[in-house]
């Protein structure tokens, strides 16, 4: 099933705005690590269903980790960088809860 469609985790996730660009769409259970992301603003929607929450970090400086409620609602999160600054979104939740991650960018 594609990670966008409707399931047990949440809603689909999708970009609200038309000039964001798709960088990593991933879903899972358990912890995960996405590499290769860059942009000036990147835009991350998270939803997860299950009874504790999951956490999101990156390995930017000065970009607290942040936590996930798992109640099937997408919370997104803004992260500003500098303009082709490379870096790494780890998802950290136990293998029983499953998640979805949305990377999205702003258009050039």
């Amino acid at each position: 099933m594609d990670a966008s469609d409707a399931s047990p985790v949440g809603p689909g996730l999708h970009p609200l705005r038309p000039d964001e660009v798709i960088v990593i769409r991933s879903s899972g259970a358990g912890d995960s690590s996405a590499t290769g992301v860059a942009g000036d603003l990147v835009i991350l929607y998270t939803v997860c269903a299950a009874r504790r929450p999951i956490r999101v970090r990156t390995n930017l400086p000065r970009v607290a980790p942040f936590t996930v409620p798992c109640d099937g609602v997408v919370s997104r999160a803004q992260i500003y960088t500098h303009r082709g600054r490379r870096f790494r979104v780890d998802v950290e939740a136990p293998s029983s809860v499953s998640w979805r991650v949305l990377v999205t960018r702003r258009g050039e």
